[in-house]
C-alpha cells in the first residue's frame, strides 16, 4: 500500500504566507511523530510504502526519501497528484474553512483509502454550535453555547457580573479562543477586530480542569486509548495551551468511557484517530468538542502505550481485519508522557 501523508501547516497550507503560524510547531511534532510511528510499522510491514508532503521552505534530516517538497504555488493541485498517485491518504488539517472536509472528499472522489473520519462527521463536529446540539439531543452534558453576533453595550454591561468563552464555530484547537470579563474589557477592541469577518459561538465560563480522550473509531466499535489532561494559559484574555500529560488522566477512564459511547453512536462516520475534549469541575465532566483528527496529544502516544498506534489505525482500514476483538485481547498498558507545547 501507498500511503500519502499531508500534514497542512508543514505540508504546504501556508504557501504565500510566512511561516510564523502558531500551527507550524505543533504541526511538526505531530508530523515527526506520525512519520516515527509509520516508519517502525513498515519494519514488520513491508507491504506499506509512505510519503508526505512538505513545504519547500521548511527542510528534513530524516525521512528525506520519503519527502515530497510542495511547488511555490497550485498547492491544491499538488496535493491532489500525490493522492491520485497514492492508494490511500491521511489527512492532518484543521476543520477551519473547510480544509479537512476537502482533502477528505478529494480522496474519496479518487476512489482512494481514506485513513479518517468521512466528510458527512466531519461537518458535524467541525461546526461546534451543531456538536452541541447533537450531544445535547443525545443527553451528554454540555455547556451551552449560542450564536453570537456583536459586541453591545448590553453585553459589555454583562462582564461586570459574569465571565465568558468566545471561539470561533469552525476553530480548530484553542486558536482565537477568548475569555471575556472585567478585566478584558480593557482589549475588547482589539477582539473585535479579530472577530469581525468570521462566525463566532459564545458559552459561559465553566472553571474546571481541561481533559481529553485520544481514541480509535471503527465503525461499530471504539478504543480509549489515553486520557490526557491538558495545561492551559488564559493570560491576555485568550486561550493557550502550555503542555499536554499524556496519560495525566487515567483515573477519569471510566467516566469519559461511558461519555464517548455515546458519542460514538451519536455521530456516524467518526474513524481513525479521534480525539475528545472535556472540562472537569466539581460536579460532572462536559464535553467541549471533538476532533475528528490527529491532535497533539498524538505526540506523546506511541510512548506513552505498550503499542503502536498506527497498526491499529491502518490496519483497520484493511478489509482482512474489519473488527477489534484481536486488538481489545491486548493488555493496555499507559504511562504518563508530558509534551511541552507552547514555545
Amino acid at each position: 500500500m501507498k500511503l500519502f501523508v499531508c500534514e497542512y501547516f508543514t505540508g504546504g497550507g501556508l504557501i504565500g504566507k510566512d511561516l510564523s503560524s502558531n500551527f507550524i510547531r505543533e504541526g511538526e511534532m505531530i508530523i515527526k511523530s506520525l512519520l516515527a510511528s509509520l516508519s517502525k510499522f513498515q519494519k514488520t510491514n513491508q507491504d506499506i510504502e509512505f510519503f508526505f508532503a512538505r513545504d519547500y521552505r521548511l527542510r528534513t534530516k530524516k525521512f528525506k526519501n520519503s519527502c515530497l517538497y510542495t511547488p511555490k504555488k497550485n498547492i491544491w493541485s499538488f496535493w491532489e497528484s500525490c493522492i491520485e498517485k497514492s492508494d490511500a491518504f491521511w489527512p492532518i488539517a484543521p476543520e477551519t474553512e473547510n480544509i479537512l472536509e476537502r482533502l477528505s472528499q478529494i480522496a474519496i472522489k479518487r476512489k482512494k483509502i481514506l485513513i479518517g473520519s468521512l466528510p458527512k462527521a466531519i461537518r458535524q463536529t467541525k461546526n461546534k454550535y451543531l456538536t452541541n446540539k447533537i450531544l445535547q439531543r443525545n443527553r451528554l452534558p454540555i455547556i451551552p453555547s449560542r450564536i453570537f453576533k456583536k459586541i453591545s453595550p448590553k453585553f459589555l454591561k454583562n462582564l461586570e457580573k459574569k465571565n465568558w468563552i468566545l471561539k470561533p464555530i469552525d476553530g480548530a484547537g484553542a486558536d482565537e479562543v477568548f475569555i471575556l470579563n472585567k478585566a478584558t474589557k480593557k482589549i475588547i477592541d482589539v477582539i473585535e477586530k479579530k472577530i469581525r469577518n468570521r462566525m463566532f459561538i459564545l458559552q459561559p465560563y465553566l472553571a474546571g480542569q481541561v481533559m481529553s480522550l485520544s481514541a480509535i473509531f471503527t465503525k461499530d466499535d471504539f478504543i480509549p486509548l489515553t486520557c490526557n489532561k491538558l495545561i492551559i494559559d488564559p493570560s491576555k484574555g485568550s486561550v493557550h495551551y502550555q503542555k499536554i500529560e499524556v496519560g495525566g488522566a487515567e483515573f477519569l477512564r471510566n467516566e469519559m468511557t461511558r461519555i464517548v459511547k455515546k458519542i460514538h453512536t451519536a455521530f456516524g462516520g467518526l474513524l481513525g484517530y479521534v480525539g475528545i475534549d472535556f472540562i472537569k469541575n466539581r460536579k460532572n465532566l462536559v464535553v467541549l468538542e471533538i476532533n475528528p483528527r490527529l491532535t497533539t496529544s498524538y505526540v506523546g502516544l506511541a510512548r506513552s502505550i505498550n503499542f503502536n498506534p498506527v497498526e491499529i489505525i491502518l490496519k483497520q482500514f484493511d478489509k482482512n481485519y474489519q473488527n477489534m476483538r484481536e486488538v481489545k485481547k491486548r493488555k493496555l498498558t499507559v504511562k504518563k508522557v508530558v509534551i511541552n507545547v507552547s514555545r
